[in-house]
């Protein structure tokens, strides 16, 4: 697992360092690296804001269209006996909740404690350029550093190159299904 947390903070790295490289020219690299985890942290917020409202909203339908869906349930509940089973076995699974409950409250501060990790790492590698480097060339002969430094750099430009150019797919993308969806009115596009 941290090896794996590694490489993705390697991949981040390599992704945004060339812009906070070319910011860092005209203001600090520290303001750089500031406004660009408050460019991320925009974007999150702006995700978080698009999905929250139409889920609760659909939600609340759901909550007052239960009693319908239910006497649909009761409906066909009389005429098939296999499912009036199938509801009691659910009353079984109920008895595991307090064990599902830890377990997934514990998957989600270890997906806390892991996202904290990669923030951390993420704006220590690149607030320290040379960290980097030296930290990775340590694991390198010296004779062979400058082969090794050659490789790194042209694997984190690809790297690097290949992230942005999903993320601008992404959002290619997703403009894309936003008009489309608009056009045909489909709510929440």
């Amino acid at each position: 697992d941290i090896i794996v947390l590694f490489l993705i903070v390697m991949i981040l790295v390599a992704t945004f360092s060339p812009t906070v490289d070319r910011w860092a020219k005209k203001i600090t690299r520290a303001g750089a690296l500031f406004a660009m985890i408050l460019i991320m942290i925009a974007a999150c917020a702006l995700v978080i804001m698009m999905i929250v409202p139409p889920f609760v909203e659909q939600t609340v339908q759901l909550f007052q269209n239960a009693p319908d869906y239910l006497s649909k349930i009761e409906w066909v509940k009389e005429y098939i006996p296999q499912i009036k089973q199938n509801f009691s076995s659910i009353g079984n699974q109920f008895s595991d909740l307090p064990k599902q409950i830890i377990s997934f409250t514990s998957s989600v501060f270890g997906g806390l404690v892991t996202l904290l990790m990669v923030v951390v790492l993420f704006v220590y590698f690149l607030m320290d350029k040379q960290g980097v480097k030296k930290f990775l060339l340590s694991f390198v002969p010296h004779n062979k550093q400058d082969i090794a430094l050659d490789i790194c750099r042209k694997v984190a430009v690809k790297a690097g190159s290949w992230l942005r150019g999903q993320m601008l797919l992404g959002v290619i993308i997703a403009v894309v299904n936003l008009i489309a969806l608009t056009i045909i009115g489909v709510p929440y596009a």
